[in-house]
């Protein structure tokens, strides 16, 4: 009867282990900043998703021109 006992409680902390291991990282969104001095950009990256006001207040872009040279 002891070993039940031990054993449904010691089941729900391993699940409950192996569960938040499993449920991965949150997305990411990635915005670009460019300088205005050299003209690259350099990326920006959120967990949440920005508005297009928020990019524009921040002086981001949500894509990089075509032509775009980039900083790492």
């Amino acid at each position: 009867m002891k070993n039940k006992l031990i054993a449904v409680p010691a089941a729900f902390v391993l699940a409950n282990i192996f569960l938040c291991g499993c449920a991965g990282t949150p997305d990411t969104h990635t915005y670009w900043l460019k300088n205005q001095q050299t003209g690259t950009y350099s990326e920006h990256r959120t967990y949440s998703k920005l508005s297009a006001d928020e990019v524009r207040e921040l002086g981001l872009v949500a894509e990089l021109p075509d032509d775009a040279e980039v900083i790492k």
